[in-house]
């Protein structure tokens, strides 16, 4: 093995070095940190006082990746999705520098494999978001239901809570638990509309501190306003089958680029090399990327539909 091989060979095993050093740390950390949430839930289950069981997240300034992971639904921390990330990142690194020897393979496998825990986590969000957009109407219904059988709104929010659907049980009984504490129900919503960060959502807040501040027929805009969602639904469904085809082509389309590179890179190394060897290489890469952007820009404005 040449010198520059050997240089290759120590960076590329340098770097995994300190990756799986750092992927270590946050994983002890998350396991320890998960260890003491579970103590200090049930610390908090033992406890009669509603104020101890309490949880604001929404009332401290949330870190952006926080934030992120909180509406993905997996309850990972930030260290856990910085570990897995940089875990799944050295792995693929591994496999494709024992596939070509070189360092840019190693690197372009850890950037692969960060991105697709990102776009991972992208994937859960979404669905986690699509899966309370379904829910809400049926949650909505019954906190109508629960009003024109006598119950007052904070009683209706908490039977949403104790016999509603998850996860839209749990926000509901998170707000619950803030206006036990001395919160109006307004406020424990706005925070809720916060956290879930659902357009829909944002109107069943608005009808509930429109009727806080001026009164009325709560039960019966609470019907029409889970109707119109209910319709919502159904068009944003509907759209989603008749664009299926669509979407799924153009996620081949976009992919067969970076995958047909990858290809050559690992079986034809020779062809890849120029690109990374020469100026005219390397802006040509960076061209095709740019453009790359643009037409999946391009392609998801298309697909957009605001109902």
């Amino acid at each position: 093995m040449n010198s520059l091989g050997e240089t290759n060979l120590l960076f590329v095993l340098g770097a995994i070095a300190v990756m799986f050093a750092v992927t270590f740390f946050f994983f002890l950390r998350s396991l320890v940190e998960s260890r003491e949430r579970r103590l200090s839930q049930r610390l908090h289950e033992a406890s009669d006082d509603p104020a101890d069981r309490l949880e604001l997240p929404a009332d401290q300034p949330m870190k952006p990746l926080s934030d992120f992971l909180l509406r993905t639904g997996l309850g990972l921390s930030p260290e856990q999705a910085v570990g897995w990330m940089t875990l799944v990142g050295v792995v693929l690194a591994c496999v494709l520098f024992l596939i070509r020897p070189d360092w840019w393979i190693g690197l372009i496998g850890l950037v692969i494999g960060c991105a697709a825990v990102w776009v991972t986590l992208l994937v859960y969000r979404y669905r986690y978001r699509l899966k309370l957009q379904d829910q809400l109407p049926d949650t909505i219904f019954l906190i109508a239901r629960s009003l024109r059988a006598g119950l007052s709104l904070e009683q209706a929010l908490t039977l949403v809570g104790n016999q509603g659907v998850e996860p839209l049980a749990t926000e509901f009984r998170k707000a619950n638990n803030q206006v036990k504490l001395g919160l109006t129900i307004p406020l424990s919503m706005e925070l809720m509309s916060k956290r879930l960060q659902v357009a829909d959502f944002n109107s069943l807040v608005s009808t509930i501190n429109l009727y806080s501040a001026t009164g009325g027929n709560l039960p019966l805009l609470l019907d029409r306003l889970a109707a119109s969602t209910r319709d919502q639904n159904q068009f944003r469904a509907f759209f989603r089958s008749a664009t299926a085809l669509g979407r799924i082509s153009s996620l081949f389309i976009a992919g067969a680029g970076p995958l047909f590179f990858m290809g050559y890179a690992l079986l034809e190394p020779e062809y890849a090399e120029f690109f990374f060897s020469s100026q005219a290489g390397v802006m040509t890469l960076a061209m095709a990327t740019f453009l790359e952007l643009i037409g999946l820009f391009w392609l998801w404005s298309i697909i957009r539909i605001e109902y």
